[in-house]
């Protein structure tokens, strides 16, 4: 339902109000590498009204707005912080509802050296892991270095949507199966 000319008002100056209850100024450009990089602040404002939040909807925006900030903040490292989007996007696709861990859970899982991904919970080794060997993150330029280089020996990989690890376990499971025996008595 669009918003009636006083909800727009009301969101307007909700949007634009000065620290620490406004939208606009509680945005982190630092975050985003400068003011600048915030995006038009026009095109934030009508992404906000089409949205229509009623107040309750706004207090809440601008808390988790808040709580984002201040854990991208204490999370950034050495000033690596322009991850942030345009406040648009960041209204258009609700940024808001996303959660963020808490920074003891995070601590905790790390210290016990537990992988970081998902539910997976599997032991890491090495102190300064944070993924188990099935979940570290390949960077795309080696995935296409290790297809270019099974094609060079004529194999494939057959399966788009299946990891490198896990290619690399289903050919090692085959390779136990069809040469079990041989393998063996070259381990020995």
């Amino acid at each position: 339902m669009a918003a009636s000319k006083k909800q727009q008002d009301e969101i307007r100056d909700w949007f634009m109000a000065p620290m620490p209850d406004g939208f606009w100024v509680n945005y982190p450009a630092d975050l985003c590498g400068g003011t600048r990089k915030k995006g038009p602040r026009g095109e934030a404002l009508k992404s906000m009204i089409k949205i229509n939040p009623d107040a309750d909807e706004r207090d809440r925006i601008l808390a988790s707005l808040k709580a984002q900030v201040s854990f991208d903040r204490k999370d950034s490292k050495n000033g690596d912080a322009c991850r942030w989007p345009y406040a648009t996007t960041y209204i258009n696709q609700m940024r808001w509802e996303d959660t963020i861990d808490s920074v003891a859970d995070i601590k905790q899982t790390v210290e016990l050296g537990i992988c970081q991904h998902g539910d997976c919970g599997e032991k890491v080794h090495g102190e300064t892991f944070v993924h188990c060997a099935a979940h570290v993150p390949e960077p795309a330029w080696l995935i296409k270095a290790r297809k270019e280089g099974l094609a060079k020996m004529g194999l494939t990989w057959v399966r788009e949507e299946e990891s490198f690890h896990e290619f690399a376990m289903r050919c090692k499971h085959y390779c136990l199966h069809t040469h079990g025996s041989m393998l063996e008595r070259l381990t020995k």
